[in-house]
Formats: C-alpha cells, sequence, structure tokens
C-alpha cells in the first residue's frame, strides 16, 4: 500500500491572503502503473446540500517513481474565506492524489484576513451575522 505525506512549513495551517503555503510531499510504495502525482490546493464545503469544490493551483508529477518527494508552493486565496458554520463550511486544503489509483490525502488549512475561521452561528429565521471567535 502507498502512503502520501504532506508537511507544511507553516506548522499553524493559518495563512493571509497572499501569503506562500509551501511544504513538502513525500510518498512511498506507489503503483508501478500510477500514471502521475498531483499535489494542489483547492477549497471545499462540508455540511448541509450539495457540495462544492474547486481546484485553485496544481503541480503535476508525469510517471512519479515508487519513492520520493517533492516541494510545493501556492498563493492563498482571498476568496472564500475559511467559515465554520453549522449548516455549512469552507475549507481549504493542500491534497496529493495518484492516478488513475485516486489513492488520496489533504492536509487542512486556514485562509482567511484575520489567520482564524469565520464563524457564522445558526439561527432560526435564516438571517445569520458573521463574527470572529
Amino acid at each position: 500500500m502507498s502512503k502520501l505525506s504532506i508537511q507544511l512549513a507553516n506548522s499553524e495551517a493559518c495563512y493571509l491572503p497572499g501569503e506562500a503555503i509551501s511544504g513538502r510531499l513525500d510518498w512511498s510504495g506507489l503503483p508501478e502503473e500510477s500514471e502521475s502525482l498531483e499535489v494542489r490546493l483547492i477549497w471545499f464545503t462540508r455540511g448541509k446540500g450539495t457540495r462544492d469544490f474547486e481546484v485553485i493551483d496544481a503541480t503535476t508529477i508525469e510517471s512519479p517513481s515508487q519513492d520520493g518527494e517533492t516541494m510545493f508552493q501556492f498563493v492563498a486565496q482571498r476568496y472564500p474565506n475559511s467559515i465554520s458554520g453549522k449548516l455549512i463550511s469552507v475549507v481549504w486544503a493542500v491534497e496529493a492524489i495518484v492516478f488513475p489509483e485516486c489513492e488520496a490525502e489533504h492536509h487542512e488549512l486556514i485562509i482567511s484576513p484575520t489567520r482564524r475561521e469565520l464563524y457564522i452561528p445558526a439561527t432560526g429565521a435564516g438571517e445569520g451575522k458573521e463574527t470572529k471567535p
């Protein structure tokens, strides 16, 4: 079984928009038939309703060796901010995925102007007020 490991240079994994998100991806035991290995910056929603997902940036390694490592760097985006709510959350992550097996690993992070998740409390009338913890 293969192993993917993502280490971020910023151990707190909290970023301001425009900051560099850098780190290292290590892998071992990839199947010989692996076509590519991709490390990417993504955001997705978690919670009720339809799940949204977007790949913001990616680096691809074609025909990766069975064992190896690579450095990566992305830029923290302005939108959307990391949000935590009762009904829905917006989550940022650095993800590594092996193709065609689609084996994946991800490391969640926070991107916001405060370096903290924005919290949206649930209300009965559907009118939320954004607050910061």
